[in-house]
């Protein structure tokens, strides 16, 4: 079956190429760029390929992203043609063949070379192949498409006509959600970013992130060609290429994730020399930046350094504005074209500055995720998307972010986001990256614990970094163990896996499971409050050189601990709430035996 190709984004296309054909709309180096009439003609051309062998508007063709100009080009040019999804083609066999059931693509191109995993996938699930051939003679990323005389014999999805493109999207549980985008709902959010930051036919994208990422596809590409500027493809995740391409007045902005550009951040202040060029601002996407850092970088690179919220689902519904327009610390801006509302767990609006769940509504929503209809129905009703977001909106009208709501710490009905934890973590000059999480505790529900990297050079230990975040956030929100660690989990976009951490440091069990043993060699006294100890916090094993709130204890154990120790010795314990938070059992055991006349026999 043959359909025509997709009016919006072709003959948008179209009327650039009209207006300014010789402008480059993607480049690199050691090629002559692609111009804007160029992509255009392949544009056209690519259409009537896939016509003939079946493909058009409303089908899905999956594209390997492994070679990233070319797949820069391709991303630029079937959404002309029919809707394209990237593939991330760093996944195992197994993972793309789940992949391709699930989205049921009319084809998918990949390398044209045997062993492949893209191309055994594609073999197991049924899906016929296109081989792409780079030709290295032409401008960037040039190529042709050469079909192999297959046919799909898994059943093809259709979509609405104007689909774009289909992104798999990593969200917090490890599968990826496949989220459909029309051009519709692209042009709106497109539009509203690029009016609000001024982006023209002059500017220049400097492209570093993965192709198959949501920020990849939409914010750092799709942006640009939908508002006349271009692309310059970077090396991915290259800051070297990215620094000498602002030094060189090659590009004009960037929307790179906030590894990256702490990544940046690093080779500034370890002495890397730049010049600031034509750069504009830098936009932190996939995650958020501390205000610090946001600061230092936007001192050392002489520009703003913008942040916002996007989704997948949503494309960007709130931004920064550029200068002389104010920018508040730890604010995501106003918000653009959607309704954003922060509602309570009944879905009723919430007053400004009250923490509630982040919805959108808008012609920029998506209509749902293609094979999950559990999960459309979860986020989705009358319109209304959930993010997954806790945050408020402020008085100003814009919105602030406290966190994910699926990872809310509940501590003892205590709700703790783990960004504030983070942030305090990350404050310390050793510490390179920091994050908080929840394991299970017994009689809690969960316990604040963490996992934190150590700058190279620096000596970190546990119970400095536990006692210096205690001074900031108190002892109820301070983590109880830290583990030093050489890495953090990522998933898609850079994004910290914070699902993965408890496994990460094994810590699965819980709080049981990472306290040590009990010493054999320990007084009467001692021996028969850690069984008081083990009581209060619900632990088994209770090691003499943890503090009770180390251990996962509050101020209403505590007191209860004292009252028992109090009945069980006879005496009439000194000191304050906060000074037994801080004892260790071995501290605690010898002030008791203090008051009892001597230390106890041991055991």
């Amino acid at each position: 079956m043959t359909h025509a190709s997709s009016p919006g984004y072709a003959a948008h296309v179209a009327r650039l190429a009209q207006a300014q054909g010789e402008r480059p709309v993607i480049a690199t180096a050691g090629r002559p760029p692609l111009t804007c009439a160029a992509l255009a003609a392949r544009i056209d051309a690519t259409r009537r390929m896939l016509a003939s062998i079946g493909i058009g508007r409303g089908d899905i063709v999956g594209w390997s992203t492994a070679d990233r100009v070319e797949s820069a080009v391709a991303l630029a040019t079937l959404p002309g043609c029919c809707a394209i999804a990237p593939l991330d083609p760093m996944l195992g066999v197994d993972a793309i063949a789940d992949h391709l059931a699930r989205l049921r693509p009319a084809a998918v191109v990949g390398p044209s070379s045997r062993g492949n995993p893209i191309a055994e996938a594609a073999a197991r699930v049924g899906v016929a192949r296109i081989d792409l051939v780079a030709r290295s003679n032409g401008p960037a990323g040039d190529h042709v498409l050469v079909p192999r005389d297959e046919r799909t014999t898994a059943p093809r999805r259709r979509l609405p006509d104007d689909t774009v493109v289909v992104i798999g999207s990593s969200g917090t549980t490890g599968r990826p959600k496949l989220v459909p985008c029309t051009w519709t709902a692209l042009r709106i959010a497109s539009g509203a970013v690029a009016e609000r930051l001024a982006i023209t036919s002059d500017d220049v994208s400097a492209h570093l992130t993965p192709l198959h990422y949501a920020n990849g596809v939409r914010n750092a590409f799709l942006l640009a060609i939908f508002a006349g500027a271009s692309v310059r493809v970077l090396p991915e995740a290259d800051v070297d290429a990215f620094l000498a391409a602002v030094d060189a007045g090659e590009v004009t902005y960037t929307t790179a994730s906030f590894t990256i550009l702490r990544e940046v951040l690093a080779r500034l202040e370890a002495g890397a020399r730049v010049r600031r060029g034509r750069l504009r601002f830098v936009r932190v996407a996939s995650g958020a930046m501390d205000d610090d850092e946001s600061d230092r970088l936007e001192r050392l690179l002489g520009v703003p350094v913008l942040s916002g919220l996007s989704t997948t689902e949503t494309g960007t519904i709130a931004l920064q504005s550029l200068p002389p327009a104010p920018r508040r610390r730890g604010s995501c801006g106003e918000r653009l074209r959607a309704r954003v509302d922060v509602v309570d767990e009944d879905g009723r609006a919430l007053p400004p500055g009250v923490t509630g769940a982040i919805r959108v509504r808008g012609p920029q929503v998506f209509t749902g995720y293609l094979d999950d209809d559990a999960l459309t129905t979860l986020t989705l009703a009358d319109g209304w998307f959930a993010t997954g977001d806790l945050g408020s909106i402020d008085e100003h009208g814009e919105l602030r972010i406290a966190g994910r709501r699926s990872e809310v710490i509940n501590r003892g009905g205590e709700k703790i986001a783990p960004e504030e934890i983070d942030a305090v973590l990350r404050s310390l000059p050793e510490v390179a990256q920091a994050a908080a999480f929840a394991i299970p505790h017994p009689r809690l529900g969960q316990e604040v614990v963490a996992a934190v990297v150590a700058k190279p050079g620096t000596d970190l230990r546990e119970d400095d970094v536990i006692a210096r975040v205690r001074t900031k956030l108190g002892a109820r929100r301070a983590p109880r163990r830290v583990w030093i660690v050489e890495s953090l989990p990522a998933a898609g976009g850079g994004k910290l896996a914070r699902h993965r951490l408890a496994e990460w440091v094994g810590a699965g069990a819980g709080i049981a499971e990472v306290t040590a043993a009990e010493p054999a060699d320990r007084s009467l006294v001692e021996a028969a409050i850690a069984g008081l100890w083990s009581a209060a916090l619900g632990v088994d094993a209770i090691p003499s050189d943890r503090s009770f709130a180390a251990l996962g204890g509050d101020e209403p154990a505590a007191r209860r601990m004292r009252d028992d120790v109090c009945a069980a010795f006879g005496v009439a314990l000194p000191g304050s709430m906060d000074a037994t938070l801080e004892s260790t059992l071995g501290q605690f055991a010898r002030a008791v035996e203090d008051v009892l006349g001597g230390p106890g026999c041991r055991a």
